[in-house]
């Protein structure tokens, strides 16, 4: 059995142009497709996160082609009544390393995917003058996350060069430059990026728990673990990092990166309830970056993923 996880892209390109009669048969087939090799679709609540926040854009051309593709992620992820989900990494951590559930996350996934129903059952004035506030907060938790993700980048540098302003690392040093770039690479620095990634679920099981605060030292054994267990985010991360490095890569405008690092940790071997993980991006950096990570990672573009159904 397998399950199959898919990206943001994947629903847009699937949607697109598309009136809901042609939307719903191709979904039909693709079910279909899916049934006849034990694969079964799980409702990507990053996906949901992502399409989301783009709804409030005031253009309703824009609007209508969101729409469509909240369509296709709910239609697609489960039945008329009821979907499975996807939990966010920090409720995979959460359970994988504390053993523990973070209700907040828990209650957000599920608001996330009542709006994401409600829009695509009555994608209507009233649905979404209804659901305006949680829209609202949902892009206000977007745009947080990559405020977040950017301070962590520009300190993690800071810290290693305090003339960097969170680019141009070493930059009157080719030599030091190039010897960091290849501390990128071991594993202190995927000890440092999946103890920081512990610490942030640590802090969320303490607000809600009160949970004891573990220290960085504390973490370092359960990040050893981390970095067997989702090794994907961790490739993916260390990628960014060298971005920025060799390329005076500009992380402010390109922080919606978080949310790639997230999907990778749809991308790896871990089984859910026994079953093989599939994950379908059109992302080149993502599948360059899992397959990099593990080769025998299933990771599908879009047309490869329609081609592996044998949809014609």
């Amino acid at each position: 059995m397998y399950r199959v996880i898919l990206d943001t892209n994947f629903y847009r390109n699937l949607s697109r142009n598309k009136t809901n009669k042609q939307l719903i048969s191709i979904l039909n087939k693709i079910k279909s497709a899916e049934n006849k090799k034990d694969i079964s679709p799980l409702f990507n609540p990053i996906t949901a996160k992502e399409l989301l926040a783009h709804i409030n854009h005031k253009n309703w051309t824009n609007r209508i082609d969101i729409i469509q593709s909240l369509k296709a992620l709910y239609q697609h992820s489960g039945t008329k009544k009821n979907y499975e989900a996807i939990p966010f990494p920090e409720l995979l951590i959460g359970k994988a390393f504390f053993n523990q559930e973070i209700k907040a996350k828990i209650e957000t996934q599920k608001a996330i995917g009542q709006m994401v129903y409600n829009i695509a059952k009555k994608p209507r004035v009233d649905t979404f003058l209804k659901l305006e506030k949680n829209l609202s907060l949902n892009k206000k938790s977007i745009e947080e996350g990559e405020i977040g993700f950017v301070e962590s980048i520009t300190d993690f540098f800071k810290n290693i060069d305090p003339n960097s302003n969170g680019k141009n690392i070493f930059k009157s040093d080719k030599n030091k430059r190039k010897n960091f770039l290849t501390q990128i690479d071991n594993e202190k620095t995927s000890i440092e990026i999946a103890s920081a990634m512990l610490n942030i679920t640590n802090q969320l099981l303490n607000a809600e728990n009160n949970t004891k605060l573990l220290s960085l030292k504390e973490l370092e054994p359960l990040a050893k673990k981390f970095i067997n267990i989702f090794p994907e985010p961790i490739n993916l991360q260390k990628e960014v990092l060298k971005k920025v490095i060799q390329n005076d890569f500009n992380i402010k405008k390109h922080a919606n990166y978080i949310w790639d690092i997230h999907m990778m940790y749809y991308a790896g071997q871990n089984k859910i309830n026994s079953a093989k993980m599939i994950f379908v991006t059109s992302d080149k950096a993502l599948i360059k970056s899992a397959l990099n990570t593990n080769n025998q990672n299933m990771i599908f573009n879009y047309q490869e993923y329609i081609d592996y159904l044998c949809i014609k």
